[in-house]
């Protein structure tokens, strides 16, 4: 899913990659966005639940100073248990008045994501993600370190009946 991570980041610095289980977290930072895809794909068909950074790290210092300053997508979280369903969710995010360029099916509900037509400070996009999280009725994952689930990978969430983590809107126009 590199066309993935090239259409939702500003095409700089690093990706990170971060794997949790059990209470443990392992953590890196790729240049190459293909190596972080198939890092986040390996340590996901070992059991782990693996995220990416939405904003791009400029370098491996892991902290909110090391997070580029612009964004060229916002995003959003809809959870199935705060919306009541997954279907519900998902017609929400349908039902919007400006529709997600991506949507994610994460698993246990949806990440969306809206491609700007060109890229702008963090000080702006922050109060635009915490509208359309009250808006939409989302999660309030709408700070600057954000990691969120990558296609390609399973949600471990429930050990027993692992979800797979699949893009299933993706325009790129």
């Amino acid at each position: 899913m590199r066309d993935f991570l090239d259409f939702v980041m500003l095409p700089v610095g690093f990706v990170e990659v971060r794997s949790i289980r059990d209470g443990k977290v392992k953590q890196w930072w790729e240049a190459d966005r293909q190596a972080a895809v198939d890092l986040a794909i390996s340590q996901s068909d070992a059991g782990w639940d693996a995220y990416y950074g939405v904003m791009p790290r400029l370098d491996r210092a892991g902290d909110a100073r090391a997070i580029a300053g612009l964004v060229t997508t916002l995003w959003a979280d809809l959870d199935a248990k705060t919306i009541g369903s997954k279907q519900k969710a998902l017609m929400t995010l349908v039902q919007a008045d400006i529709p997600p360029s991506v949507v994610v099916d994460s698993g246990h509900g949806y990440h969306a994501y809206w491609k700007l037509d060109a890229p702008i400070p963090w000080a702006e996009a922050y109060p635009i993600m915490v509208g359309i999280a009250r808006t939409l009725r989302g999660d309030h994952v709408y700070d600057r370190a954000r990691i969120l689930r990558i296609p390609g990978t399973m949600n471990w969430k429930d050990p027993d009946d692992p979800k797979p983590v699949r893009a299933i809107v993706f325009d790129t126009t």
